[in-house]
C-alpha cells in the first residue's frame, strides 16, 4: 500500500534526517585527525551518536504507528462512507421499487375502479331493463286479471241463474220423487200388508195341517196313561218338506212318550209346506207342542 505523510510528519523526519547528516559528518571530520582527540570525548561522541539514532528510530517508529492508524481510520471512514452510499442506494432503489409498486397498485386500482364504474352503469341500465319490462309484465298481469274478474263474474252470474234454474227443477223433481215414493210406498204397504196377511193364513193353515198329519201318525205307546202329558220337539225340514230333524227340546218327563212323539214326525215326512215362500220359510226350522189330546 502506498504511504502518504502528513506535513508535520515530513518536517519532523527531515529535521531528524538533518540533525543524523550533521552529527555523521561531524563525526567522519573529527576522525580524520585522531591524534588532536583525547579517547574519552570519542567514546562520547560515539555513544551519543547512537542514543540519537534510537530515539530518532523510535521516534520514527511512532511517527509510522501513527500514520498507520490515521491511514486504518482514514480506510475505516471510507469503509463506512461506502457502506452507507451503498445503503443510501439500495435504500433509493427499494423505495423506487415501492413507487413503481404504489404506482403500479394505483393504476390497477384505478383500472378496477373504472371497471366497477362500468359495471355498474351496466348493472343500473340492466336493472332499469328489467324494471320496465316489470312494469309493462305486472300491467299485463293487471290487465289479464281484470278481464279475468270480468269473466268470473260473468261466469258467477252464469252459475247463480244455472244453480236457481237447477233448484227450481231439483225442488220439482224431489216433489214429484217424494209423491211417487208416498204412493210407492201406499202400493208397498198395502202389498206387503196383503202378502203378509196371506203368509200369516197360510201358516195358520199348513201349521193345523202338519200337527194333524203328526197326530195321524202318531201311536199312543202300550199301557201308558196320558195324563196331560205334552211336549216340545224342534223340527228341522227341508225345502220340500222333508224331515231332517226331530228333537225334544222340552221333554214330558216320560221317554216313552217322547220317543213316539219323535216318530210321529218322522213318519210324517215329508209335511205339507205352503206354496207361499215366506210362509214355507218358516217351516224351514220351528217348534211345536205336541199335545194328542188336543187333537
Amino acid at each position: 500500500m502506498q504511504r502518504y505523510y502528513s506535513k508535520p510528519f515530513t518536517f519532523s523526519l527531515i529535521l531528524h534526517f538533518v540533525l543524523i547528516s550533521f552529527l555523521v559528518v561531524s563525526f567522519k571530520h573529527r576522525t580524520i585527525s585522531p591524534v588532536h582527540m583525547a579517547q574519552p570525548a570519542l567514546k562520547e561522541t560515539i555513544d551519543a551518536v547512537a542514543i540519537n539514532e534510537r530515539v530518532l528510530n523510535k521516534e520514527i517508529a511512532r511517527l509510522d504507528n501513527l500514520e498507520k492508524e490515521k491511514i486504518k481510520k482514514e480506510e475505516q471512514r471510507k469503509r463506512q462512507q461506502e457502506e452507507q452510499r451503498l445503503a443510501a442506494i439500495k435504500k433509493r432503489k427499494e423505495e423506487e421499487a415501492r413507487l413503481i409498486k404504489v404506482k403500479e397498485e394505483k393504476e390497477r386500482l384505478a383500472k378496477e375502479a373504472e371497471a366497477a364504474k362500468i359495471a355498474q352503469q351496466k348493472l343500473e341500465e340492466a336493472k332499469k331493463k328489467q324494471l320496465k319490462e316489470a312494469e309493462l309484465a305486472l300491467a299485463e298481469i293487471k290487465k289479464q286479471k281484470e278481464e279475468a274478474l270480468k269473466a268470473k263474474d260473468a261466469a258467477e252470474k252464469e252459475r247463480q241463474k244455472q244453480e236457481a234454474l237447477f233448484k227450481k227443477h231439483e225442488e220439482e223433481r224431489k216433489l214429484a220423487e217424494a209423491k211417487a215414493r208416498a204412493e210407492q210406498e201406499r202400493l208397498e204397504k198395502a202389498a206387503q200388508g196383503r202378502a203378509k196377511q196371506f203368509t200369516n193364513d197360510q201358516v195358520t193353515q199348513f201349521a193345523g195341517l202338519i200337527q194333524a198329519k203328526i197326530h195321524q201318525n202318531w201311536r199312543q205307546p202300550f199301557d201308558l196313561d196320558l195324563g196331560g202329558k205334552r211336549c216340545k220337539l224342534r223340527v228341522r225340514l227341508s225345502e220340500s218338506g222333508e224331515v231332517i230333524e226331530a228333537l225334544v227340546v222340552e221333554p214330558s218327563g216320560n221317554v216313552e212318550f217322547d220317543r213316539s212323539a219323535e216318530l210321529a214326525v218322522i213318519k210324517s215326512s215329508p209335511l205339507p209346506m205352503p206354496p207361499d215362500q215366506n210362509a214355507k220359510n218358516q217351516f224351514r226350522n220351528f217348534t211345536f207342542t205336541f199335545d194328542p189330546e188336543a187333537a
